[in-house]
């Protein structure tokens, strides 16, 4: 299965002593949602916030739901690869 690729939003941070954070968001949110919250967290950190390919309540999510609204987690083992592979080239 083809999917389309994903987009992020990276703040580079402040403090370099810092790991980055990657951030995913719960479904629909998109990349910049989670900014704020990575800032009380941890503050200086770099941040790399990932949105998902899948278009569902008005943003976005890494995986399908059922009808059920339940987690589809067929679809998330097919779809896990392709995100790891997008973050891993992303951050180098």
């Amino acid at each position: 299965m083809k999917h389309p690729s994903h987009a992020y939003y990276f703040v580079a941070g402040t403090d370099e002593a810092r790991s980055p954070l990657v951030l995913l968001q719960g479904s629909g949110g998109n990349e910049p949602d989670l900014v704020r919250l990575a800032d009380e967290l941890a503050p200086g950190s770099p941040v790399f916030a990932a949105r998902g390919t899948v278009v569902i309540d008005g943003g976005f999510a890494f995986f399908h739901r059922l009808p059920d609204r339940s987690i589809d987690e067929a679809d998330i083992r097919e779809r896990e690869s392709v995100l790891a592979n997008f973050i891993q080239d992303s951050m180098i």
